[in-house]
């Protein structure tokens, strides 16, 4: 395959995996973007694409596809990987900030249901904070707010149960 096929064919696998998600095929979805990602890995790195943030792209779509099949531990990796990016660039792309938060959301999920909660509070506290500075940018942002609130509210119980020495993992929202 030449190489602009090869672009092409990663982007539409990138698009496929978005479109996948929305319609609920979760493992198709993670497949798609893994395969994007490893298409990407084949292009000559002098090729003009931003090879670093498409990946943190399919990651971040890749996060939530495998926090959806209850795969938190690859969550965390992936989603270590997209923030990696997100982190640095922070504000050169403005376009991407709605996949930079999701990316913190579905992280503070994944260490949620992995018991981590006080990790998890982080990730969401923060995810919050950016969706608040962000209130006119980010479409839903008042229903990603209330969201996280009940996330937050959802660790906190988590953290009084594990006080309490009974078990948590029932009472997440997942």
């Amino acid at each position: 395959m030449e190489t602009k096929e090869k672009v092409y064919e990663a982007l539409r696998l990138w698009k496929d995996g978005d479109k996948l998600f929305q319609e609920g095929s979760y493992r198709a979805s993670a497949d798609a973007y893994v395969n994007a990602i490893r298409l990407s890995e084949d292009l000559p790195k002098e090729e003009e694409i931003d090879h670093y943030g498409f990946r943190a792209s399919c990651c971040a779509g890749l996060s939530g596809a495998l926090g959806k099949l209850g795969l938190h531990d690859e969550v965390l990796k992936v989603a270590t990987t997209a923030l990696a990016f997100f982190d640095k660039v922070d504000g050169l792309y403005p376009a991407e900030r709605p996949k930079w938060l999701m990316v913190l959301v579905n992280k503070g999920s994944a260490l949620a249901c992995l018991g981590r909660p006080l990790e998890a509070l982080e990730c969401f506290t923060r995810a919050k904070k950016m969706f608040a500075d962000n209130e006119a940018t980010i479409p839903g942002n008042r229903q990603w707010i209330q969201q996280l609130d009940q996330n937050i509210d959802s660790v906190r119980r988590m953290m009084e149960q594990e006080k309490a020495g009974k078990k948590w993992w029932n009472i997440l929202w997942r």
